[in-house]
C-alpha cells in the first residue's frame, strides 16, 4: 500500500511546508474555532515568530489591529479554511502501515521504563486524514508525519461518491491495487464480527526487522536459516487455527459456509496495511461521532494474484437498527457505498432526519 508522501496539496501556492504548527497557529489567534483533532493529538505551546512569518510569508494571513489576535485570513486561505472547523459531516480515520515500520530505538531514563513508557512509542507508520463536506464544500485534509496538507474542491451533487473516490486515490495514488479477488459480497452481523476479532498474526512469519534481529542471534546461516523456518512453520499454523476458530464462529452465527470460510482465509494472509474510516455528523446539539461502528480499507498480499487485493468494509442498518458489517471488494463502487452507508449511519445517531 502507498499513502501519498507528498502533501495531497498546499493550502495556497507556496505552502507546500505547511506543518502541524502552522495549524495550531492559526487556532491560537483564534482564525480556526476549533482544530481538527480528529487528526491526532494537537500540543499547544509557544512555536516563536517564525510560524508567524510564514503564514505571512505563505500569504495565509496578514496583520490586522483591528482584530482580537492582530491576524486575519487572506481573502484566498478563508475560503481553503473554511472546511476545516465550520462543516456539516466528514469522515476521518487512520491508515496504520505495517510493512514500513521502521527501526525504533528507545533510550529513555530507566526510571521511565519502569511505567512502560517505552511501549508508547510507535514503530508503525501512521498517516490520518479528514474528509469534510460544508454546504458547496469539500476539504480534504492530510496528516502525514506533522506535515498537514489541505485541499478546498467544489463539492459534486453527490459528496459521497465524490468522498469514495477521494479516499481510494488518497490510499491509492499509482492505482497498484485491484480488489481482493473475494466471491461476492459478506454480510456479517456487527456483534458476530467484534465477537470474532483475533489479534494480528503475520501468517508469513518474522518480518523485515524480526529476521535482522534474529540474524544476530545466530553465528552460523544454518542455524539462522532453520529458525527462520520454524518460525513460519509456527506463524502459519497460528494463523490457520486462528482462520478456523473464526470460520466456526461466523457459521455458529448462522452465515452460511461458503462466505464464513473466505472471511476466514483472510487471516491467512499477509495483511500490508489497514485502513480505519469514522463519520461524525453535527446534529443539533452539535457534533456527533459514530463510535460503535467504522469503515475499513485492508490491504492483503499473499504472494499471487489469487491472494492480493484490497477489502473494504461498511456498517448498515439491517432490520431495524441492528447494526451489519458489508464485506467487498476493494472497487471505486465498493469505496462510494461505504461511505454513504457511514455517512447515513452517523447521520440517522446525530438524529438528523432531512
Amino acid at each position: 500500500m502507498t499513502v501519498t508522501e507528498e502533501p495531497h496539496s498546499a493550502p495556497v501556492p507556496g505552502a507546500s511546508r505547511f506543518d502541524q504548527r502552522h495549524l495550531i497557529r492559526l487556532h491560537q489567534v483564534g482564525l480556526l474555532t476549533e482544530l481538527p483533532y480528529e487528526l491526532g493529538p494537537m500540543p499547544s505551546f509557544d512555536f516563536g515568530p517564525g510560524i508567524d512569518y510564514d503564514l505571512e510569508r505563505w500569504n495565509l494571513v496578514r496583520r490586522d489591529p483591528g482584530t482580537e489576535h492582530g491576524f486575519s485570513f487572506t481573502e484566498e486561505a478563508a475560503e481553503v479554511f473554511a472546511g476545516v472547523d465550520h462543516w456539516d459531516w466528514a469522515v476521518w480515520g487512520l491508515a496504520l502501515l505495517y510493512d514500513e515500520r521502521p527501526r525504533i530505538t528507545v533510550d529513555l531514563p530507566d526510571e521511565m521504563m519502569q511505567y512502560g513508557l517505552q511501549y508508547a512509542l510507535r514503530d508503525i507508520p501512521r498517516v490520518t486524514f479528514m474528509i469534510t463536506v460544508r454546504e458547496d464544500i469539500v476539504t480534504v485534509i492530510l496528516h502525514n508525519s506533522s506535515r498537514i496538507s489541505i485541499d478546498a474542491l467544489p463539492a459534486h451533487p453527490d459528496p459521497a461518491k465524490q468522498i469514495g473516490t477521494i479516499l481510494r486515490e488518497l490510499l491509492d495514488p499509482k492505482g497498484q491495487w485491484q480488489p481482493y479477488p473475494l466471491t461476492g459480497e459478506v454480510v456479517v452481523p456487527l456483534e458476530t464480527v467484534t465477537q470474532a476479532a483475533v489479534r494480528r498474526i503475520d501468517p508469513d512469519g518474522p518480518g523485515r526487522l524480526d529476521l535482522e534481529d534474529m540474524r544476530e542471534n545466530y553465528a552460523y546461516a544454518s542455524e539462522f536459516t532453520t529458525a527462520v523456518e520454524n518460525a513460519k512453520t509456527e506463524a502459519s499454523a497460528e494463523a490457520a487455527e486462528q482462520s478456523e476458530k473464526v470460520r466456526d464462529i461466523l457459521t455458529g452465527s448462522g452465515l452460511s459456509q461458503r462466505p464464513a470460510r473466505a472471511l476466514a482465509e483472510l487471516l491467512k494472509v499477509h495483511n500490508v496495511a489497514n485502513v480505519q474510516v469514522c463519520a461524525t455528523w453535527r446534529g443539533p446539539t452539535g457534533k456527533v461521532a459514530l463510535t460503535e461502528a467504522a469503515a475499513g480499507v485492508s490491504f492483503f498480499d499473499g504472494g499471487d494474484d489469487e491472494h492480493r487485493g484490497v477489502v473494504v468494509s461498511w456498517p448498515m442498518t439491517h432490520y431495524g437498527d441492528d447494526l451489519w458489517v458489508t464485506y467487498a471488494p476493494g472497487t471505486e463502487d465498493a469505496y462510494i457505498r461505504a461511505i454513504r452507508s457511514l455517512a447515513g449511519v452517523a447521520k440517522s445517531r446525530a438524529g438528523v432526519r432531512n
